[in-house]
């Protein structure tokens, strides 16, 4: 399901752009919205899926999205599944469990399976992947810990084009680790992750081992002024350092660093909070995607204004790699209170490889609160794409492994979605048309058929 994107004041990211080949968005591909041929990395407890791989990072499911409920003595555990059935065989369950350990941790167990036929028969047959993750995390007198260890395997046939498909098989471990220790003189904090992908696609084969970590002391606060110093070595063992400082108060926030990656460079972030109004300019690289050769830089203004239930945001920016500048500008715009939600949003973007000008994305949805036991709702969504000229035909650039070739693509490419349902306090049931406009979902006519699909979701929670 579609969650819109909202740039809160002091935020780190924006919500990717999903970019699907297929009805159910089994096949989708989660862009860089500040930079759109290049797909974000997906954070999740303590591991990372790498993005640069080319594969489609719908696939790696190893979470499920629900609203926190603390564990104490009386409530030690807590259950959730999420299960979906729809058309051309579409199976969906993910099953999640958290436990107060004995010593005060958090045990938390994730399991995700989903099949697929796909609208000409090809997919396959029964499940499709497998998700696993495992993690446990606590609290010491000064300290923090977690470790996180995760699994997937997948075997699946991938449209190319409308009657030939490519087997992809992927199988891919990953684990990570997490700990931060309070000092006398401030926080030392350190994170270090492992993905190890063995990938074959058609009669190509690939294994990789992607390593990551980063480490970080910030010192106590003298009056408003913190210090701190951190560390980073990203996949290609390439050491990124920060020395800087931030300065502040509620209202008002300031952060400047000076950066050795490749060459010297200098982040800054400003903020400032108004009465109904915030405003934040930032430099900062992109770690994820920096590599040995190419800096990624964005610059970014952000102004806003908020008001009880509405706010409107505009977000001009521009993505800097050695002497080229990619443009965006993005802009949302809702109003929200207990009956009714409405947010609406988009990009433009003034260059692009491979033709993406224009994202528009609203979305809608109806409460009626009339009953003392349960919530009837109705929603819809409607998601607009325009493409212009485009100068090359793969999706991602840079790409260690995957290929995505767009081809002929559809001008404007819009997709109309409706849900309905009802929600009580730890158990929602829902019904979804996705893509009701048809065939006009299709950015490309090289891929799978985008007709329209109809599933059922149910979503439980249980506290024991």
């Amino acid at each position: 399901m579609y969650a819109f994107f909202i740039i809160p004041l002091f935020s780190e990211s924006i919500a990717s752009i999903n970019f699907s080949i297929d009805p159910i968005e089994n096949t989708a591909y989660y862009l860089e919205p500040f930079f759109p041929s290049l797909q974000q990395d997906i954070h999740v407890f303590d591991i990372r899926i790498n993005g640069e791989l080319g594969l489609p990072l719908s696939t790696f499911v190893f979470d499920v999205d629900e609203s926190p409920v603390p564990l104490y003595d009386s409530l030690r555990t807590r259950s959730v599944f999420h299960f979906i059935k729809g058309d051309y065989g579409f199976r969906d369950l993910g099953v999640k469990t958290q436990s107060l350990t004995l010593n005060g941790g958090t045990l938390t167990g994730f399991a995700h399976t989903r099949s697929y036929n796909g609208v000409n028969g090809y997919i396959g047959e029964g499940s499709l992947m497998q998700n696993y993750l495992l993690s446990y995390r606590n609290n010491f007198k000064n300290s923090k810990f977690s470790i996180t260890t995760a699994y997937h395997n997948e075997d699946m046939d991938v449209p190319i084009s409308n009657l030939v498909y490519s087997t992809k098989v992927n199988e891919s471990y990953f684990s990570g680790i997490s700990l931060s220790h309070q000092t006398r003189f401030g926080k030392f904090k350190y994170f270090s992750d492992l993905q190890v992908s063995e990938s074959k696609i058609a009669n190509n084969k690939r294994e990789d081992w992607i390593h990551t970590q980063r480490a970080g002391f910030k010192f106590n606060s003298m009056g408003r002024v913190t210090p701190f110093l951190t560390w980073t070595e990203n996949e290609e063992n390439q050491d990124i350092s920060r020395l800087g400082f931030n300065w502040g108060d509620s209202l008002t926030h300031v952060s400047l660093n000076s950066t050795y990656i490749n060459s010297p460079q200098i982040e800054l972030t400003f903020s400032k909070k108004f009465r109904s109004a915030y405003i934040q300019m930032e430099r900062k690289i992109l770690d994820d995607y920096t590599n040995s050769t190419d800096n990624y830089i964005l610059n970014s203004l952000i102004l806003g204004l908020t008001n009880n239930s509405f706010y409107v945001q505009i977000v001009p920016s521009a993505v800097t790699v050695d002497s080229f500048s990619f443009n965006s500008y993005s802009w949302s715009v809702g109003y929200e209170n207990d009956i009714f939600m409405l947010n609406a949003g988009g990009y433009l973007y003034d260059n692009n490889e491979w033709g993406l000008k224009r994202v528009v994305k609203t979305d809608m949805q109806i409460n009626f609160p009339y009953f003392e036991r349960y919530t009837p709702y109705l929603k819809t969504e409607y998601n607009n794409y325009f493409f212009g000229e485009s100068t090359n035909t793969d999706l991602l650039i840079g790409s260690r492994f995957a290929e995505i070739y767009l081809g002929d693509m559809n001008e404007i490419a819009h997709c109309l979605n409706f849900e309905f349902g009802f929600n009580l306090e730890i158990f929602k049931v829902s019904y979804h048309y996705k893509n009701i406009l048809g065939e006009d979902g299709r950015f490309t006519h090289n891929y799978e058929q985008v007709p329209m699909h109809k599933y059922l979701k149910v979503e439980w929670q249980f506290r024991n």
